[in-house]
């Protein structure tokens, strides 16, 4: 037992017996640090018959390389939290950063936008028209798409903005408000060309309509 706790010797750099009883026995965090110093500070070399690693100094190496691996995690998690703070919330879209919901939702119009999308499950992009100008309507559906708050679906030449988190109730909505979709959910079980030709509109938002319907279904049955 004298021989593995002695000090253990890696290669330029050595490991204190003491640090490698603190981690294993008491997963001592100060202890770790100074062994991962240890091992990063080792210059690469070779050896004839290099000696195997013994249960206790690879246990200590393999802690060591998860506490670096975990204090970058911690580090790159910070410069994130900075770069939202002094980034325009478009650009952390654009970049794909993930935006919390709360800041997606921190501009007064594109909340007023939300909630009135939400309350419905479903509505028109031009009866949002009313909230503001269509350049800032348009600017801030697009954030609201890219954060994934909320859906478009395309019926023709016409757009309607839905609501993710509820596909049924926006089904319910989208049926109320337009024909197409009425008559694709009525007749969804029919072929492609047969809707094409009782609904009289085109493959792609039939297609569009009937994932919105299977995604409205998935979530009935949960």
């Amino acid at each position: 037992m004298t021989d593995i706790v002695g000090n253990v010797d890696v290669a330029n750099g050595v490991i204190n017996h003491s640090d490698a009883w603190l981690y294993c026995i008491y997963k001592d965090r100060d202890a770790l640090n100074r062994i991962a110093r240890a091992i990063m500070s080792v210059k690469p070399f070779r050896s004839a018959s290099p000696a195997p690693l013994t249960p206790l100094l690879a246990a200590t190496v393999i802690g060591a390389v998860m506490s670096m691996y975990r204090a970058f995690e911690d580090r790159l998690k910070d410069f994130v939290d900075k770069v939202k703070r002094v980034i325009p919330l478009p650009i952390l879209v654009l970049l794909k950063i993930k935006i919390e919901k709360e800041e997606a939702l921190n501009h007064p119009l594109r909340r007023a936008m939300y909630e009135v999308i939400t309350k419905s499950g479903a509505i028109k992009l031009y009866d949002l028209l009313k909230l503001g100008s269509r350049a800032s309507i348009e600017w801030h559906v697009w954030i609201l798409i890219r954060t994934g708050l909320v859906s478009e679906v395309r019926v023709g030449k016409k757009r309607y903005l839905i609501d993710p988190a509820n596909t049924e109730q926006s089904l319910k909505t989208l049926i109320q408000l337009d024909e197409d979709v009425k008559c694709i959910a009525e007749n969804s079980t029919k072929r492609l060309k047969e809707l094409i030709a009782i609904c009289r509109t085109d493959e792609e938002t039939i297609n569009r309509v009937l994932e919105l319907i299977r995604k409205a279904q998935f979530t009935a049955t949960l």
